[in-house]
């Protein structure tokens, strides 16, 4: 019959290290996944935000916004092209759009789902 032998505390601290760092791996794996999949859902609601615009508001606003989503946040920039900005603010308000000016020509449009 063996008896128990603690190993030396060197080759402990070797042995806890490994299952530690394979902690952390799978933690930051997880996480970038996790990320991945909250950043893909605005992405497809404000790609849909600016083809809706560019379709149905193409002769109202003018995009100041890239087309690439992975070059742009959640929101999409527009200038009014022949109205004021307080009325597009209004009329959007109406419809449940969230909407922020952010400079006297520019207002800042973000789908909220």
């Amino acid at each position: 019959m063996q008896c128990y032998r603690a190993l030396p505390h060197k080759q402990r601290r070797e042995i806890a290290n490994t299952f530690y760092i394979t902690t952390i791996i799978l933690i930051h794996i997880s996480e970038a996944i996790r990320l991945y999949q909250l950043r893909s859902e605005p992405l497809i609601l404000t790609q849909y935000l600016q083809y809706v615009i560019a379709k149905q508001c193409s002769g109202t606003l003018a995009n100041l916004t890239t087309t690439d989503p992975f070059q742009r946040s959640t929101q999409i920039s527009s200038r009014p092209k022949e109205i004021t900005i307080q009325q597009l603010h209004d009329e959007m308000e109406k419809l449940g759009v969230v909407v922020i000016d952010i400079r006297d020509d520019i207002i800042r449009i973000a789908p909220v789902p």
